[in-house]
């Protein structure tokens, strides 16, 4: 009793409920988005990025792209692992342009695991 979530508490309820799936999935992860604002926490970088790479996996790529929107609209400047998510989730649908488009915006220098991940995320693109 007398214990509040906290940002992290968030995160994990919100990648739980997206690693679950579902019909519902999206749309209860955004209420728990809400009610993170409702107790006065901001979504932050990972909460942005698990929200990315949750709805890459139930492949809702316009979701996806809206919540990039969004973190950009609340002044979070994008990484590169949220590129690198982004292409990940364009790799699940077969798009092969935004795969190698969030590969650019991902830039220079990225770490090893993270160019991994998009030149699988084109592969991917390739074979749907």
């Amino acid at each position: 009793a007398g214990v509040s979530p906290d940002e992290v508490s968030f995160n994990i309820l919100i990648d739980t409920t997206l690693k679950a799936g579902g019909n519902h999935a999206p749309a209860e992860s955004r209420l728990l988005v809400e009610g993170m604002r409702a107790k006065g926490m901001k979504p932050d970088m990972t909460t942005f990025n698990t929200l990315i790479k949750g709805y890459g996996r139930l492949k809702q790529l316009p979701e996806a792209m809206k919540v990039l929107s969004e973190m950009q609209r609340e002044g979070i400047v994008p990484d590169q692992r949220t590129y690198s998510t982004l292409a990940e989730a364009c790799g699940n649908v077969g798009d092969v342009a935004r795969v190698m488009e969030m590969r650019e915006r991902m830039g220079q220098g990225a770490p090893r695991e993270l160019e991994l991940a998009c030149l699988e995320a084109l592969i991917k693109a390739y074979a749907v």
